[in-house]
């Protein structure tokens, strides 16, 4: 899981500077990779490298005064890779694209820098960024207590590291978010998803589907096979679980 997470509305000054120290903090830094949407999306990056010609930062370029690599990439052809340890400049990114960086090998940071708002602040608002300028942090509501038990049971009683893809992590998943839903009134996918990953660990991708699959139940009158009693039953096992923990 990536550990540090920054941001900043910029048009690109100040940001590599920042990634520089940053390098120096993590250690060990093999590249700092600028992340594009595609070949043609490289304005920013002109305003943090005036003098250096794009095209040598598509091949990788290296400074006297860094060990470091810096390189562009597109949100195609990134992929990470275990053997780099990476600094991820995101360039006018959206935050779809942001989440997708968070599974990926090699990654050790992560910095969005966007001229709009609008296009990180989903990203910023669920995964605690740090603001590069300000050092203020994001922070995101948490679940109730009960729904935090809940999920803290649901990931230790499926194999996380593959998501929901076994009948039986399927089933135990739908369950769970179903009486989630009939009794946590309040609780919204967003903060549900964003502590499946801050708090539990989850890969991103996984708790997207868990997201998703919450929203849909959600919308469900009734889930088949499962009855209004045992939908109360497993809320109660979470009342006495929660009982337990405050005594």
């Amino acid at each position: 899981m990536i550990g540090k997470k920054f941001y900043i509305y910029s048009q690109g000054e100040k940001v590599f500077d920042f990634a520089r120290e940053i390098a120096k903090e993590i250690g060990d830094i093999k590249r700092i990779v600028l992340l594009v949407k595609t070949r043609q999306d490289t304005d920013l990056i002109g305003n943090i490298f005036p003098d250096i010609n794009i095209d040598k930062l598509f091949s990788g370029y290296k400074s006297s005064e860094d060990n470091f690599l810096i390189k562009i990439e597109t949100i195609k052809t990134y992929t990470g890779s275990s053997s780099n340890r990476d600094i991820v400049i995101c360039c006018d990114l959206d935050s779809n694209d942001v989440f997708k960086l968070e599974d990926l090998y090699g990654v050790k940071a992560i910095i969005a820098m966007a001229t709009d708002e609008k296009q990180i602040h989903e990203w910023i608002k669920t995964r605690n960024a740090i603001n590069i300028e300000t050092k203020e942090q994001e922070f995101i509501d948490e679940p109730s207590a009960i729904a935090k038990i809940a999920l803290e049971e649901l990931t230790k009683g499926i194999n996380i590291s593959t998501g929901i893809r076994h009948p039986a992590d399927i089933k135990k998943a739908k369950i769970t978010l179903k009486v989630l839903s009939e009794y946590e009134l309040e609780l919204d996918a967003i903060v549900l998803e964003a502590y499946l990953v801050n708090s539990l660990g989850w890969q991103t991708k996984h708790s997207k589907e868990i997201k998703a699959l919450f929203t849909e139940l959600k919308g469900m009158k009734v889930m088949k096979g499962l009855v209004r009693d045992d939908i109360t039953k497993i809320f109660e096992t979470w009342e006495k679980t929660l009982k337990k923990r405050q005594q």
